[in-house]
């Protein structure tokens, strides 16, 4: 019974960390996006929709960072 809970619990750790290193990357991703628009503006280019992009890449960034951190919480709870 033993083996079989903590094979369980391994490949549930397994899944996330699959599933944080997606999330990384897309926020990887994200950051890219963002460093993007802050060198265009840098360069002098200028937008409108600038802003609206940028508010929607921060809010999808700050999402990201957060289910990162609770995916890393809830596998430190598995593995304990």
């Amino acid at each position: 019974m033993a083996k079989e809970i903590y094979e369980y619990a391994k490949g549930l750790s397994g899944v996330s960390d699959e599933r944080i290193k997606a999330l990384e990357q897309q926020l990887a991703e994200v950051d890219r996006q963002i460093e993007n628009i802050v060198d265009s503006v840098a360069n002098g280019l200028s937008h409108p929709s600038f802003k609206k992009k940028m508010d929607e890449l921060e809010l999808r960034k700050s999402s990201l960072q957060r289910t990162i951190f609770e995916e890393q919480l809830k596998q430190q709870t598995t593995r304990h």
